[in-house]
């Protein structure tokens, strides 16, 4: 009985220690509507580019650009509301040194790959944007995943094969974009809520 209770206080201590080094507040529902937006920017971004026999160079470039900042503040916006609620339905801190940890891990990545596109385009480059920022948030994904899931390493691994795929199709950048940012970030949602999040409801 002594054994089986050490035993016990054991796996509590090795969940506690993992809870501290790991983020596990990342909801699938927000993944999901995250790529819903992502969608969304594509259809209009092609709608953008449909029209730029209308509008100058430059006033293109600040219509896309407004567009990927608007959907990137929605989509952190969405993923921090939703990991904060799942967090305090826990009972689990979410401003913790795992979360700075990831987001530290994430953002050299995610700022690099930015303003490398940024460049892309004010330099005429449009064709292989998709690809290029495709690539830079895969190894932002993989570099997180060592303080969250270890699934969204995978996922980061399918974003930088996405991108690389695009570099030899960049005619079908804004088709890849959507697939890369859209369709995978919505099968990943679907992927950890219903391998994590339906799980822990259960439980509780």
């Amino acid at each position: 009985m002594n054994e089986q209770h050490y035993l016990e206080n054991l796996q509590d201590i090795k969940r506690m220690m993992l809870r501290s080094s790991k983020f596990f507040s990342i909801s699938g529902l927000s993944g999901i509507l995250v790529g819903s937006y992502a969608l969304v920017a594509a259809w209009w971004a092609r709608e953008i580019i449909s029209a730029a026999h209308a509008y100058t160079r430059m006033e293109i470039i600040v219509a896309l650009t407004a567009l990927a900042m608007a959907t990137l503040v929605l989509a952190l916006g969405t993923a921090a509301f939703f990991a904060h609620r799942k967090a305090r339905k826990h009972n689990e801190s979410f401003w913790d040194p795992a979360l700075w940890n990831m987001i530290r891990a994430a953002v050299l990545p995610l700022i690099t790959g930015g303003l490398f596109g940024l460049g892309l385009i004010l330099n005429g480059y449009y064709t292989i944007v998709a690809s290029a920022t495709l690539v830079f948030y895969g190894l932002s994904m993989v570099a997180a995943a060592r303080y969250t899931y270890s699934d969204i390493f995978y996922f980061g691994l399918l974003e930088i094969l996405t991108g690389l795929v695009a570099l030899f199709f960049p005619y079908y950048g804004l088709w890849s974009w959507a697939f890369g940012f859209g369709v995978l970030h919505i099968l990943m949602g679907i992927w950890l809520y219903f391998k994590y999040d339906r799980r822990s409801v259960s439980k509780s």
